[in-house]
Parts: structure tokens; sequence; C-alpha cells
């Protein structure tokens, strides 16, 4: 079984256990106390036997000494009274009531005390009550102190009758504290059960778990330690790779302008004539395939800026259907070699004055536009076009019917040399760059730059700068877009 469903089960079981017992004891001593109540209602009506004795005994006398027959009567209806109660209550001690409820209680030394074959409780209660009802029978001057009935009962009452009730009240007495005794067994046995099912619980649950717990927190220290080495460890690689990459941009872009520069003076003839079409071909190719990577090396200077934290921004107002026009021209020339239809709908009175850096913001458009020209197809369109938010934020959207891209892709799409697929790749060169680095930027403006886009539809990428960043008194109405 497993290691973690055996504890689970074992810290069942032993909670089960000490449930069961737990209900078990409840239970018995709720049996135990109602025996108790029950103890008590029979060692009273057994007391109350002795009182009832002296109360026959006591009418019996007043009877004898009566004057009148009034005050006769009234003792004989105290008597009556007295003797129907003991009868009751013998004939509860020796059967039980379940009106009470009483039930009856016995034991060997009640069955001698109560039917001893001499001369038990039972047979002495009716010899005396029945003597006592004889009398009760009598009118008033038929009773005399020589009456056999009347001796009886006042000679019987206080030396046989009461000795025998007193030994029975003695044994219920006795029948109740050996309840209690066998009660405090019972609790005993249940307490030492429990303790017993603890201190198991305590070696096969609670140290097994001690010990999974420990290993667990040892486990996860260790883990810990070796993930903060490994962050150390990342950090310092990440940081050596931003400052080879730094450095390696800053190599890379002299001698790329240098090539840059010389092939663009040996097509425009500064050092002589072009021999032949195939040499101007080559200078021309030399020199696009000198500015791609320049580019790519800007790109990837920035990507490394930015991480070091090393980009600073130069802000001032600036208008922002300016950039976008100027960022147009720049990406046109693709555009037209693509078949691709660039437009924006930004016009004088809707434009938006933004504080910002009009180059890093500049570049933004450029990266946006330019992806979405090469991911469109021919005879499609690309769109530029203002848009605001209720809350304040404003900004632009870049709109076109290129293929479009799933979620995942959008992900990948937005991390640092992320492309979203080898037939792209192919088909346009880049680094995948151009996306984080606007990313990045935007973020140093506050900003925010949202993507949205469905397969084979199309997609929207959405710049949206602060309110704190935003000039309302140059933002007249603006188009929403995106």
């Amino acid at each position: 079984m497993n290691p973690v469903k055996s504890l689970r089960a074992r810290y069942v079981l032993g909670l089960g256990a000490l449930a069961i017992l737990l209900i078990g004891l409840c239970w018995h001593m709720q049996v135990a106390i109602d025996r108790q109540a029950h103890s008590g209602r029979v060692i009273m009506l057994a007391s109350n036997q002795v009182g009832l004795s002296n109360r026959i005994a006591f009418f019996v006398g007043v009877m004898a000494a009566a004057k009148n027959a009034d005050d006769y009567n009234v003792a004989r209806n105290q008597l009556g009274r007295a003797l129907k109660l003991m009868r009751k209550r013998h004939g509860m001690l020796l059967q039980g009531d379940p009106e009470v409820p009483l039930t009856k209680i016995t034991t060997p030394l009640l069955q001698t005390i109560y039917f001893d074959p001499s001369f038990g409780l039972d047979r002495a209660t009716k010899l005396f009550t029945e003597r006592a009802e004889d009398i009760y029978r009598k009118d008033f001057g038929e009773l005399s102190l020589n009456d056999s009935s009347y001796i009886f009962i006042v000679n019987y009452g206080p030396y046989v009758l009461e000795t025998l009730l007193e030994a029975a009240v003695v044994e219920y007495e006795a029948y109740a504290e050996a309840e209690n005794t066998s009660l405090k067994r019972t609790e005993l046995f249940a307490m030492g059960v429990a303790v017993l099912l603890l201190l198991v619980e305590a070696m096969f649950i609670f140290r097994p778990l001690e010990r999974r717990v420990k290993t667990a927190f040892s486990a996860l220290r260790e883990s810990r330690d070796a993930l903060a080495r490994e962050k150390r460890a990342a950090g310092d690689a990440n940081r050596a790779k931003t400052d080879f990459l730094s450095n390696m941009s800053h190599e890379l872009r002299t001698p790329l302008n240098a090539i840059i520069g010389f092939s663009d003076c040996l097509t425009h003839q500064i050092y002589g004539p072009i021999a032949n079409d195939q040499q101007r071909a080559t200078l021309n190719d030399i020199k696009m395939s000198g500015e791609h990577l320049l580019r790519l090396v800007n790109d990837i200077l920035d990507i490394s800026a930015a991480e070091a934290g090393a980009i600073s921004l130069k802000e001032k107002p600036a208008e922002l259907g300016a950039i976008i026009r100027s960022s147009m021209l720049l990406v046109m020339p693709l555009a037209g070699e693509r078949g691709v239809q660039v437009t924006e709908s930004v016009t004088g009175k809707d434009d938006l004055q933004l504080r910002c850096d009009p180059d890093r913001i500049r570049q933004v458009v450029v990266n946006l536009l330019a992806n979405s020209v090469k991911f469109t197809e021919a005879g499609g369109d690309v769109t530029i076009v203002p848009s605001r938010t209720p809350d304040g934020w404003a900004g632009f959207a870049v709109t076109d019917t290129g293929v479009g891209m799933t979620a995942d892709e959008i992900t990948l799409a937005r991390e640092r040399f992320g492309q979203v697929d080898v037939v792209r790749r192919r088909r346009h060169k880049g680094t995948g760059l151009g996306l984080p680095v606007a990313i990045e930027l935007i973020r140093l403006h506050d900003g925010e730059l949202e993507i949205e886009s469905e397969k084979g539809k199309g997609t929207t990428v959405s710049v949206l700068f602060p309110p704190a960043r935003v000039d309302a008194q140059h933002s007249l109405h603006l188009i929403a877009g995106g």
C-alpha cells in the first residue's frame, strides 16, 4: 500500500477506535447515571417504609388514646392513608412499577431479607399491615389498650419490622455503592484503553507522520537552497550573457557601419564608376544585408540594455500622429515589396500628445508595423488607429489581416527570441526580438501592450499609455480602435 494511504488508514482506524470508545463510555455513563437515579428512588422508597411503619404505630396509639369520636376518626383517616401508601410501596419494591419508572432490584441478601422462610420482610410487612387494617376497621369505643392488634402494632413495629426495613435499606445502599464501584472500574478501564490507543497512535501514526514531516521539511529546505543556488547561478549567467551581448553588439556595430558606409559610397560611385550592373546589384545586396544585420544587432543591444536596466528615456512632449507617420515612411518599402496596404487614421484634429521618448516610441511603431507587414499576405491590409479607454488610458492599435496566432503562439511571440513557426522563420529573417523589444520599451513608459489574434483572421496589437502621460488638451475626439 502507498505509505501515505497506509498512514491515512491507520489514522482513520485510530480515530475510529477512540470515537467508538468515547461513544461507548458516554453510553455506559448515561446508563450508570440512570441506574444510580433508579437506585436512589428505591433507597428513598425503602427508607420511607420505615417512616410509614412508625407513622402507622403513632396513629394507632392516637386512636387508642382518643377521648372523642372526632379525634378518633381524624387519626383513623391518617392511618388509612399511611397503610395504603405502605402497601403500594411494598409492592413497588417487590415487583417494580413501569409508570414511575421503577424496576425490581434483587440481590441474594435482599432475597433472604424479603423471603426468609422463618420470618422475611414480605411476611412481616403483610402481618403488620393486616393488623393495622384490623384496627382501621374498628369504630370509636371498640379499640382498647388490651386489643391484640394494638399490642402487636405498638411492639412489633419498632422492634421487628423497622429492623428488617433498615436491613433492606442498607442492602439497597450497598447495591448502589457496588454499581458506583463498577462504574469507576469501567471508567478506569476506558481511560486505560484510551491511553493505550493514544500510545499506539503516537507510535504508529504520529511518530511516522512526524518523521515524514521532518523529512519533507528537510527536502524542502534542500530544494529551496538548491533553487537559490541555481537562481544565483542563473542570474550570474544571465548577467554574463547580457554583458557579452552588449559588448558584442558594440563590437559588431563598428564594422557593420563601415560595411554599410563603404558599400553606399561604392554604389554612389564616389571612388569611381561601377564596372557593370552585376557589381551594382552586389553592392546593393551588401548594403541591404549590412542594414538588416545592424537592425538585428540594435535589437539585441536594446534587449540587453533593458535586462541590465541601462535604457534611459529622453522624454519630451511629442505628437503621436507625427511619430506614426514618420514610422510608416520607414515601413513603406517593405510593404510595397510585400504587396500590403498600410494606412493610418490619425488626423491633425484628433492627434494625441504624449510625454515620451519619441525615438523609442517610433521604434515600437516600426517594429509592430514591420511584424504586421511581414505576416500579412499580398493584398492584405495593415491599419494603425488611435485608441482610448474610459478611464483615461490612450494610445494606438495596429491591426492586420494576416495569418493570426493561437494563444500559445501569442505567448511564444512575446518571449525573447521567440518565433512562431519554422515556415515564418525561413521566410522572414529575424531574431524574434521585435515584439519583446516593443514590450520592454512600452513597459519603461508605464504603458501596456496587449495582443488579440485569431488564427487565419489577423492580429491586433494595442498599445496604451497611462493618463499621466496623456495631454488631454491635445487629444480631442479619438477614434476608438483595436
